[in-house]
């Protein structure tokens, strides 16, 4: 009988509380997204690298889609909480700071970024209206800071600032960071002015 890879080799079994156990499930979900997108991630896998069977794991998710949903909210809540501006700074400041942080977490978090954005999108009903809801955030908060901004023209604009974060990140010779950010922000106010 083969012995498995150090890398395919089971987690030794630990027991966790109930909250330990799901962030732990949803860290290698989201590990998992580095390598693969979200519709190619088996829960056999995840499991036997938490060290439980497949069964368990419906124990703290009743059912796939919940654990993909509770994997796009995770994945979520990781980019508001580093796109979240100072609420202090000028209004064009809160904006910079939103797309640095936009562009910075696609930098660091490419691979599992894009496995984000692509492999969720059609999983179900419940997953695209978290990731929904966290593109609805980032517009709020430059609503909140720019209130004369039109709402879709603002959800439009943040495809724009994802789509030149993610050319940014792929490209071998890039601009400076400051440029890319300071012509997004001006993209912002140019396309309030049509």
């Amino acid at each position: 009988m083969p012995v498995p890879s150090p890398s395919r080799r089971p987690a030794p079994r630990e027991r966790l509380s109930r909250e330990d156990r799901r962030r732990q499930l949803i860290g290698l979900g989201l590990a998992a997204l580095t390598r693969k997108p979200a519709h190619a991630i088996a829960l056999d896998e995840i499991a036997a690298e938490a060290g439980i069977s497949r069964g368990l794991l419906f124990h703290y998710f009743p059912s796939k889609r919940a654990y993909f949903s509770a994997l796009v909210e995770a994945a979520g809540e990781r980019l508001l909480h580093n796109t979240e501006p100072d609420p202090d700074a000028e209004p064009r400041t809160q904006i910079a700071q939103m797309v640095t942080g936009f562009i910075a977490q696609v930098e660091r978090r490419r691979d599992a970024y894009l496995g984000f954005i692509r492999g969720f999108g059609g999983v179900d009903a419940e997953s695209a209206d978290v990731h929904a809801a966290i593109w609805q955030t980032l517009t709020d908060r430059v609503l909140a800071a720019r209130p004369d901004l039109d709402r879709d023209i603002t959800t439009a604009w943040w495809a724009y600032v994802e789509a030149r974060a993610l050319s940014w990140s792929a490209a071998s010779s890039r601009p400076d960071l400051d440029d890319l950010v300071g012509h997004c922000t001006r993209a912002l106010d140019a396309l309030h002015q049509q």
